[in-house]
């Protein structure tokens, strides 16, 4: 006579775990493979070269060494996309990377613009929104630079840099009324080194229907800063 084990009781609870995970893989892969076929196509009406997910040789990819990319663990590029506007050496890209581990860890993507001019020599810098944790860890370290012709300038955003004199220098009062300008609502972020800039708003992906529009708007400011700023 055929004996039939029984299965533990954890087994359809394991199996359930498995198929779900199974399913939101595949729906996650079928969303990226056609983000990607719809940024192949946005990439060719913009005029760019869609490279993919490696640099490749097909041009030297911008400085990578700002804060961006020295947060979490897991980092990957994807649907990197090359060409050139008002003369600058030009890349857009999706960039994600994980911030934890486990149950607690986080997903951060971002669509980035980074914009190369030839001559440039950047000090490392940090531009983001202000928020209440800066403000309180502010409170504590003193980090932040501050601008004695701007005062306002502090309570909307946070500059950090290694090198405070060399970024103040190039921060000047007309570049920071420009910056206090800007849209609230849209909390770019800015960083640069060397003869790189790059332009994003943390955790958000551009859509594909958005890309002209997020392009046209990083160049402008890209345009902006090394016009009304003191970059050498």
């Amino acid at each position: 006579m055929l004996t039939i084990l029984a299965l533990p009781d954890w087994v359809p609870y394991v199996v359930a775990v498995v198929v779900i995970v199974g399913i939101i893989f595949a729906i996650t892969s079928w969303l990226d493979r056609r983000r990607t076929q719809a940024l192949t196509a946005v990439s060719l009406e913009m005029g760019f070269l869609f490279v993919g997910k490696e640099w490749k040789d097909v041009q030297q990819p911008p400085q990578l060494q700002v804060a961006l990319f020295n947060r979490g663990h897991s980092k990957r590029f994807r649907n990197i996309m090359t060409g050139s506007v008002a003369g600058l050496r030009t890349c857009l890209f999706d960039y994600m990377y994980t911030v934890g581990g486990g149950k607690s860890s986080r997903i951060y993507g971002q669509t980035v613009a980074a914009y190369c001019k030839n001559g440039l020599h950047l000090a490392s810098f940090n531009l983001q929104p202000q928020g209440l944790m800066h403000k309180l860890w502010d409170a504590v370290v003193h980090k932040d630079i501050i601008f004695d012709s701007n005062p306002n300038f502090a309570q909307r955003y946070v500059l950090r840099s290694p090198e405070t004199e060399r970024t103040r220098t190039v921060f000047t009062p007309a570049l920071l009324s420009f910056l206090e300008s800007l849209n609230t609502q849209k909390k770019w972020q800015i960083e640069g080194m060397g003869d790189t800039l790059i332009i994003y708003r943390g955790g958000k992906k551009a859509k594909p229907a958005e890309c002209k529009v997020f392009l046209e708007e990083t160049s402008a400011l890209a345009g902006q800063f090394f016009s009304l700023g003191n970059c050498k």
